[in-house]
């Protein structure tokens, strides 16, 4: 699998948007090419209207010691009678290879997921797919020749490590027909069909104009074969290799019988990313933008087959990459920047995943079953702080980004503040689309990163966006792709998922907890028991300590607690000290600049 590890988020974003580069820190020139790095369409949307979620409390500024100014004091308050579960699958992260084992379970992965641009073509009958424009277009293996290998044994390690499995269903209507082949002479980009309906599409503008089509049958032909939602016909194993067809159903039926024995239900993503197709990732075999009504068609014929083939599965889509995937097609883009979105307005206006839900909901209640079990997207911070450096203000950025997950009043210092989403609170934004358009379905952040996985930045955005995750109640998240063992970025999961090197972990029950200071965040957690509260404490203060005073409601601490800290200190683990708590007054911990503290209370009997 290709590490996008090397999609360098913020070139992309410098490069052919609208919005003044020189407030995002970006420089002026585009990159070299392309890849996909790319997590911008071709540009991005002219300045809207905003529509701000609902009203956040601000952060008030750190109150200084008096006499030290080189510390703050932060009231941490935690309300124990309030609390509700933290879904264990949001410690996930993506397939880092079949030999990752020892990696993933040092990580404590609960979740994995088989996903990214190379398995959008993936072909189950030879187990090879197509790098897309992370690897020029070309043919790969991965696996044996034995049909379904691949996926069966990934879904045989997960098993071995207690975590569960995601797997990405194609469904762009192409794989890989062998392992070698690779396609020629692709455009940097696609665009509109040059007919309704055509699979030819006019490549990118230039002056104003599109320039010449593109037609995608010959490298279809050279690279790929046909694949489709269901085979309407009986299922063999092994398939028929010599059909010319590749059948998803098929490969779902095939993993729900060799799967192993009592796991859990596996959870089927549909797709990747499918609004950044045409214009960058999967071009050369589908260089015609999307619109709103391929994608709700596309979505639902194949989540149902995937439900006809095991109807125990659950089903995740639309994959949606980012901020303009959340608001509109690819196909909103035309010649002008996302400026006249007809194809949003053709749509009531709707941003797309407001009409994605709304319109898998009256297709579902028609049909009598749910296709959508889960609201899945992906999302990067957008101000370079992903592929930036580690200097002091990419520092700040990235430490301070994961507040966009639900803050409604954080602006994010990028091109988001330009759209109509300008305050992102994303969280709670799509849990209010999701309880507006179709209730009941869950919530999943299918692929992350925060960059600097090997800088304490990064291990404090990791931890901070882990924290947030199960404050707001989402069902699953995977960490692209998965931090190495002994990295800044690896300890932050440790901190969530084996702090003492034993197995402890962070409590499963979330409690109210608010810290109401932009600087100190903190996140609570009970035990099932509900005999043992952790207190995840993060300073993201790069010079002065931070004092935090935990006022306790509904839990009377024993005296004595354990302190596991990591930070700059301490780089190659986390450490553990004793934490006396006082029976005059609240405890008090000091957390170092730019460090992590947890503390481990029990309640005392």
């Amino acid at each position: 699998m290709i590490d996008r590890a090397l999609r360098h988020r913020a070139l992309a974003l410098c490069a052919l948007i609208l919005v003044p580069v020189a407030t995002l820190g970006c420089s002026d020139d585009p990159p070299v090419a392309i890849s996909q790095a790319a997590r911008t369409p071709t540009a991005q949307p002219a300045a809207t209207g905003t529509a701000r979620p609902p009203t956040e409390t601000p952060a008030p500024e750190a109150t200084a010691t008096v006499d030290d100014p080189t510390r703050y004091a932060v009231a941490v308050s935690l309300d124990t009678s309030v609390h509700h579960p933290i879904s264990p699958l949001i410690y996930g992260v993506a397939d880092a290879g079949s030999d990752h084992l020892d990696q993933l379970a040092w990580l404590g992965a609960t979740l994995v997921r088989w996903g990214g641009n190379a398995r959008t073509r993936h072909n189950w009958e030879i187990n090879a797919s197509n790098t897309g424009i992370d690897g020029g277009f070309q043919n790969i293996s991965q696996g044996d020749k034995v049909p379904g290998s691949a996926s069966l044994q990934f879904l045989e390690r997960n098993a071995k490590l207690g975590a569960h499995s995601l797997l990405t269903i194609p469904t762009i209507g192409w794989v890989a027909r062998d392992s070698t082949s690779a396609s020629v002479d692709v455009p940097e980009h696609g665009g509109p069909p040059v007919a309704p309906g055509s699979s030819t599409a006019f490549t990118a503008i230039s002056g104003g104009a599109w320039m010449a089509p593109y037609d995608p049958a010959a490298n279809r032909k050279r690279t790929s074969l046909p694949s489709l939602p269901r085979k309407d016909a009986p299922f063999s194993y092994p398939p028929d290799l010599t059909d010319g067809k590749v059948y998803q159903d098929e490969w779902v039926a095939y993993l729900r019988g060799a799967r192993p024995a009592d796991t859990a239900p596996l959870i089927y993503a549909m797709d990747n990313e499918p609004e950044l197709w045409s214009d960058d990732t999967q071009v050369d075999v589908h260089p015609v933008r999307p619109g709103y009504d391929e994608q709700a068609a596309t979505f639902l014929d194949y989540a149902r087959a995937v439900k006809d083939a095991d109807p125990g599965a659950l089903v995740a889509g639309p994959e949606s990459w980012g901020v303009t995937g959340y608001l509109y097609s690819a196909l909103d883009a035309g010649a002008d920047n996302f400026k006249t979105a007809a194809d949003r307005a053709a749509h009531g206006n709707l941003p797309w995943l407001a009409w994605f839900l709304q319109t898998v909901h009256d297709s579902d209640r028609q049909a009598g079953r749910r296709s959508l079990n889960v609201l899945s997207v992906h999302y990067y911070p957008n101000g370079g702080e992903y592929g930036g450096g580690n200097d002091p203000a990419t520092q700040d950025r990235r430490m301070q980004a994961p507040r966009a997950l639900w803050d409604g009043l954080f602006v994010e210092p990028s091109w988001v503040a330009r759209t109509d989403w300008s305050n992102l609170g994303l969280l709670p934004r799509l849990r209010k689309l999701i309880a507006q358009y179709y209730p009941g379905t869950r919530l999943a952040v299918s692929e992350w990163n925060y960059g600097g996985e090997t800088d304490i930045s990064g291990a404090i955005a990791t931890a901070d966006a882990l924290g947030i995750y199960g404050r707001e109640d989402v069902y699953y998240a995977a960490y692209w792709q998965a931090p190495p063992v002994n990295s800044p970025g690896g300890w932050a999961f440790r901190l969530f998922r084996n702090y003492d090197g034993n197995g402890a972990a962070f409590g499963n029950e979330s409690v109210q907890t608010s810290s109401l200071n932009s600087l100190l965040t903190a996140y609570g957690a009970l035990s099932t028991d509900g005999t043992r509260l952790t207190v995840l404490l993060i300073n993201k203060d790069r010079a002065r300590t931070a004092d935090a005073q935990l006022d306790l409601t509904g839990f009377a601490p024993a005296p004595a607690a354990t302190e596991y800290r990591y930070g700059p200190a301490h780089l190659d683990g986390i450490v553990s000290a004793p934490l006396t708590v006082t029976t005059g007054g609240p405890p008090v911990v000091a957390v170092p600049p730019t460090s992590m503290s947890l503390v481990v209370l029990d309640r005392n009997r």
